[in-house]
């Protein structure tokens, strides 16, 4: 399995980011939101969209997650966990896992690694996709809520198999994070996150967003109930130095989501 550091490479990337979140500083009266711990586990049930370009020293094509059979809903677990310091900033980790499968026939001819798949042949594919997130922010708080931005970090892993051919990568990409939550009345709220990274880094080119949105009734001041929809986009193109090996992974998870929540 080959990784790809993009962290490492990306100093002055966090060190600005950091410098403009200091930045708005003198504008705040106080940080953190109305809890001062979170933990909020749920399902997600996202479905996969997007296409994949694998070489491996070879020729290589693009095939789409339905020609894979992989576009199909799939249930998984993700969870955030959130705490508010009392002074600067509010820290953030999340987890989220994906997995789905699919089989058939290929409908048109295509390469995948070092593997040639021929139209009507048999195929059996296995999707794998695990994400955990770091984010450190600073807040400004309102009467009915609160913004803040910060910096991110994902550790991202990902393997496909074709029948016997494999990718396999990770990624450290580092992202900024803004978050915007709401409580126009009491035991409800809203809030959105949004991570996005556009980088160019020698054989590496990334974009990734992540967009989450929840909705949050609590009908106790410490348990809560919890839905909303999350996006994320996949935009990698990866080339590895003195070898044939490329790959292009344009991918898209997106669906709805239910849960709970604790605060204290």
């Amino acid at each position: 399995m080959r990784s790809f550091f993009l962290l490492s490479r990306a100093v002055p990337f966090f060190l600005s980011s950091l410098a403009c979140v200091m930045s708005i500083g003198d504008l705040a009266a106080e940080s953190g939101g109305n809890y001062t711990a979170r933990v909020m586990p749920g399902l997600w049930m996202s479905t996969l969209s997007g296409s994949v370009d694998y070489a491996a020293g070879g020729a290589s094509s693009e095939v789409s997650a339905s020609d894979l059979d992989l576009a199909n809903q799939s249930m998984s677990l993700s969870v955030e966990a959130g705490v508010q310091l009392p002074i600067l900033f509010d820290v953030y980790a999340g987890y989220s896992s994906y997995s789905t499968d699919g089989s058939g026939t290929a409908q048109t001819a295509f390469n995948f690694g070092n593997s040639v798949l021929l139209t009507n042949a048999a195929i059996s594919t296995d999707l794998s996709l695990t994400d955990v997130y770091g984010e450190l922010d600073y807040g400004i708080n309102f009467d009915i809520g609160g913004a803040a931005i910060g910096v991110a970090a994902h550790s991202l892993s990902m393997k496909a198999t074709v029948n016997a051919e494999d990718f396999d990568e990770s990624f450290i990409l580092p992202a900024l994070a803004g978050r915007v939550h709401i409580s126009p009345i009491d035991s409800w709220s809203a809030e959105a996150r949004l991570h996005v990274l556009s980088l160019d880094v020698g054989k590496v080119k990334a974009n990734f967003t992540d967009i989450l949105l929840t909705v949050t009734y609590y009908p106790t001041t410490v348990f809560g109930v919890t839905g909303g929809y999350r996006q994320v986009i996949y935009d990698f193109e990866v080339e590895d130095a003195g070898v044939a090996d490329k790959a292009i992974v344009d991918l898209k998870l997106g669906g709805p989501f239910i849960g709970v929540a604790a605060q204290f």
